[in-house]
């Protein structure tokens, strides 16, 4: 057995090795410090996803390649998380009982209790990155409720060991003791714990049974003030300030009858068929059945809370925080065939984003870009209810609209930056991240505007739409992103102990909010860039097509009137002091530019679109002194009568024009 220090941990430990089949349940207490109390309350998780998430993330951390969870939907009567991971060891498991909010991992602990590399305390046994560090998993099932229960088997033992777990609610007026430091320590719930034979010594994991799930949990998972009010909809008026203002869900379980159990009083609404029974085509379907919103004109921001009800936004918000691969694949996998042009982002203050061609190569190829980094090639899988969760984002296929640029644009960078400036006592070690940035004119679901952050491939919060808090104004183009960072070292000091949000504070999140400002500036430049060019060329493009269109139309015109023996005479625009104005040569007409255009208002502005405006203007009037000639109205007029007659054409031809 591991030697723990903790004299009370390796009382407990040495209980439960000695614990047999049959024997009488061993009681305990659960407890944590009041340093830890003092940041967590029972409102930390503020919805069931925040709390499945951590539990995930414990699978993930012991090594599981698969984790199967079963909700009892639609009832939520109960949870299931069964996961085949290491399983717990007797002395991991008394430390967890009587030590919450003390993790071993990250510390010399986790290598003696067996849940970290024996050599580098931020791995996993099995060489995995660790996504927790902060020991309160336990506060997160809480929130769903108040009495759970742990089986758990490590490969090889012959029995598994089971704990009933009953968990107080917070009081400050609690009796506490004291611990050796001074500070109090809480009473935060009582266990049972006992074991039983195991049918398979091979096996190995860990299942958690979440039961009596607390009303509030129910209420939410099953959507029962939304039906609530949805139901009642017909009986208020439109204008009431008790009618919701979301739609009915287009797909969702359904809603179990309250005087007849086992049936349902609104029928699902599914996104795939009975047929469909592939863990994996559920999925799909699933992003499917939202990706396909964008099709619908009537709604401009499609959105998860107006396609879904709360069970499908919890399974999408779970796909989302968890360590899994794309849908389809990593962004970083992409290549010249996903139809995206690149960009990679520059470290530097007044750096710009250059283009990058790709030329048969990925853009993870091209940039020599890691991420995910997960530290193991091990697969890991979740299932919900039968359905294989994937991380639900596409990076082919999007959104089309009227905007001048069309194809997405990916931006993709990469920092290491030298925080040697800070103490090592305060910037907490190095910080090193990827990320990219993905436009498009439309980004559906709307939840999936902004940037999210994960640290060792997991996320605590999702897409933050502020970027970071970007403070330049560019309110379309902000809506118009949606980007991810991969924190592949360091950060993880930075994460607030609910997880969902950061300590802003620190030089991790201030220099990666600094980075994310300057590569949206880089991004917002090329934007405006790349649009400003397309402009021009459409412009440049149209003006090419009329003028041919014109040069045939005063073709036919010459033909017509001159019988088809003359072609169109050649017309020159000149400065007055050209010499050319008082040769009168008979194979061209030739007029001063400063007469014929001096009241013809024409983009003064520089560039290609006013070049070709101006341009354009100018074939106009040659097409009308040309057709002049055809017809003989220049036989009798002196060069002064030509120049005026002409100008006063292209006065009420252009009259009223803007510039």
């Amino acid at each position: 057995m591991t030697k723990i220090d903790n004299a009370e941990v390796r009382r407990l430990a040495e209980s439960i090795g000695e614990a047999k089949p049959g024997d009488k349940p061993i009681t305990s207490m659960l407890s944590t410090s009041d340093r830890v109390l003092r940041r967590v309350t029972d409102g930390v998780y503020r919805e069931p996803w925040a709390a499945l998430r951590e539990l995930i993330s414990n699978a993930y951390d012991a090594d599981a390649t698969s984790v199967v969870i079963d909700t009892d939907r639609p009832r939520f009567g109960h949870i299931t998380i069964r996961d085949n991971g290491m399983g717990f060891t007797d002395t991991a498991l008394a430390s967890m009982i009587k030590n919450i909010g003390g993790s071993p991992k990250r510390n010399a602990m986790g290598g003696k209790l067996g849940v970290t590399d024996a050599t580098d305390f931020n791995l996993s046994p099995g060489g995995r990155k660790l996504i927790g560090k902060l020991g309160i998993g336990l506060f997160a099932v809480s929130q769903l409720t108040h009495e759970f229960q742990v089986i758990t088997k490590q490969a090889g033992e012959a029995t598994r060991t089971i704990a009933d777990v009953l968990l107080f609610r917070y009081r400050e007026d609690r009796p506490s003791s004291k611990d050796g430091d001074g500070s109090a320590e809480f009473k935060t719930g009582e266990v049972r714990i006992w074991k039983v034979p195991a049918r398979d010594k091979k096996t190995q994991g860990t299942e958690i049974i979440l039961r009596s799930l607390l009303p509030r949990t129910r209420a939410e998972l099953a959507s029962l003030d939304r039906w609530a009010i949805l139901r009642a909809q017909p009986d208020l008026d439109a204008d009431s300030e008790l009618a919701d203002p979301r739609p009915r869900p287009l797909y969702h379980i359904g809603l179990e009858s309250e005087t007849t159990p086992g049936e349902f009083a609104e029928q699902p609404s599914l996104p795939w068929a009975f047929k469909d029974t592939d863990p994996r085509v559920r999925f799909r379907k699933l992003c499917v059945a939202m990706f396909e919103r964008e099709m619908d004109a009537s709604d401009r921001r499609p959105s998860l809370e107006n396609t879904f009800d709360n069970y499908f936004k919890f399974l999408w918000f779970l796909s989302l925080s968890a360590p899994l691969d794309y849908l389809d694949r990593h962004p970083f996998d992409l290549d010249a065939a996903s139809g995206l042009r690149v960009f990679e982002i520059s470290n530097s203050k007044k750096g710009t984003a250059t283009e990058v061609q790709l030329n048969g190569k990925t853009v993870r190829e091209k940039l020599g870009l890691k991420s995910p980094e997960r530290g193991s090639k091990q697969s890991f899988d979740v299932l919900v209810d039968g359905i294989a969760l994937r991380r639900p984002l596409r990076f082919t296929g999007l959104p089309q609209s009227d905007h001048a640029v069309q194809t997405p644009l990916l931006f993709v960078g990469r920092d290491r930056p030298d925080l040697s400036r800070y103490a090592e006592s305060i910037r907490g070690g190095d910080l090193e991240f990827e990320a990219y940035m993905l436009w498009c004119p439309r980004v559906v679901p709307v939840e999936h505007n902004g940037i999210l952050t994960r640290v060792n491939d997991a996320s605590g919060r999702l897409f933050d739409s502020s970027f970071l808090d970007y403070q330049i104004s560019e309110q379309t183009r902000l809506r118009q992103v949606s980007g991810e960072v991969f924190v592949t070292e360091g950060l993880d000091a930075a994460i607030n102990v609910d997880r969902e949000s950061f300590n802003v504070a620190h030089p991790h999140y201030q220099y990666l909010a600094s980075w994310i400002h300057a590569a949206f500036k880089q991004f917002a430049t090329r934007h405006k860039d790349i649009a400003k060019k397309i402009r021009n060329d459409r412009v440049i493009a149209a003006v090419d097509s009329n003028k041919k269109k014109l040069t045939q139309a005063i073709g036919r015109i010459v033909d017509w009137w001159t019988d088809g023996d003359e072609r169109p005479v050649t017309v020159d625009f000149v400065p007055r002091t050209h010499p050319s104005l008082t040769t009168n040569p008979k194979d061209r007409l030739i007029f001063a530019e400063e007469i014929i255009f001096k009241d013809l208002i024409l983009p003064d502005r520089e560039g290609r679109q006013a070049k070709a405006e101006r341009a354009a203007a100018e074939e106009t009037v040659r097409g009308i002194a040309q057709v002049l000639y055809a017809v003989g109205a220049f036989d009798r007029m002196n060069r002064e009568k030509r120049q005026r007659l002409l100008a006063d054409l292209a006065r009420v031809m252009f009259l009223g024009r803007e510039s």
